[in-house]
């Protein structure tokens, strides 16, 4: 039965690349059509195949039958299931000091992020909006307060997608990214005219941003790592 499962799990992958190469030179036919995630499937199910054949042999039944082998077999799978960490996750994470939405390279200091957006939620209305750092993605989580955008929350529906690529590419993106790269390192890059005209644009009236170095804007409140100012 298993085998037949992961059989199936490669037609539909199979299924997926030819409809993939069918529409290779029409992008908005595989837009369409891949946004099935053809390929999830086996992604997972082939792995599983593997590993239970390794585990059980060609006759399974050997082992079922037997309840002492059957429970060690089991007892191995889920032990290496949870204490293998590729990529942080599993069992390591029990352990770290800060979750994944916030590890290094998403914001500087766990503890000023927790801070910052405790101020937000704090210190401004409930419909309060703001402009983030990009690769920040729990602001909402901890503050309950609305972002311009967030990389991390992909629409779902082909407009609303159209319109969080055009206003990451607005707030965060370089004049010229085939010579300076796609993305600016932080939002303190841009002058506090664009920051301004970025407020006005999308009605945001804070600007979250690192506390370092200080921007000639008004500030509400700043920790070791983080600053908010108001965006008149």
């Amino acid at each position: 039965r298993l085998r037949c499962f992961v059989t199936g799990s490669l037609a539909i992958t199979l299924a997926g690349l030819i409809l993939a190469l069918a529409t290779a030179n029409h992008p908005q036919a595989a837009a369409a059509i891949l946004r099935y995630y053809w390929f999830r499937l086996s992604d997972v199910m082939v792995p599983v195949g593997i590993a239970m054949h390794a585990i059980v042999g060609p006759n399974p039944k050997s082992i079922i039958q037997n309840p002492k082998c059957a429970a060690v077999v089991w007892a191995a799978i889920c032990t290496a299931l949870v204490v293998y960490a590729r990529d942080d996750y599993a069992a390591w994470n029990f352990f770290a000091s800060a979750p994944r939405a916030d590890k290094s390279g998403k914001v500087l200091s766990h503890d000023d992020w927790r801070d910052v957006c405790q101020w937000m939620a704090n210190q401004t209305p409930p419909d309060a909006l703001a402009i983030t750092p990009r690769m920040a993605q729990s602001f909402t989580w901890y503050s309950g307060r609305g972002q311009v955008v967030s990389w991390k929350d992909l629409p779902q529906d082909a407009v609303a997608v159209v319109d969080w690529w055009q206003r990451l590419v607005d707030i965060y993106g370089m004049p010229y990214p085939a010579f300076q790269g796609r993305w600016h390192d932080s939002l303190s890059e841009l002058s506090p005219h664009r920051l301004r005209e970025l407020g006005r644009k999308y009605g945001a009236g804070f600007l979250v941003v690192e506390t370092e170095p200080a921007i000639d804007l008004p500030r509400q409140y700043a920790n070791g790592s983080y600053a908010v100012y108001r965006l008149p």
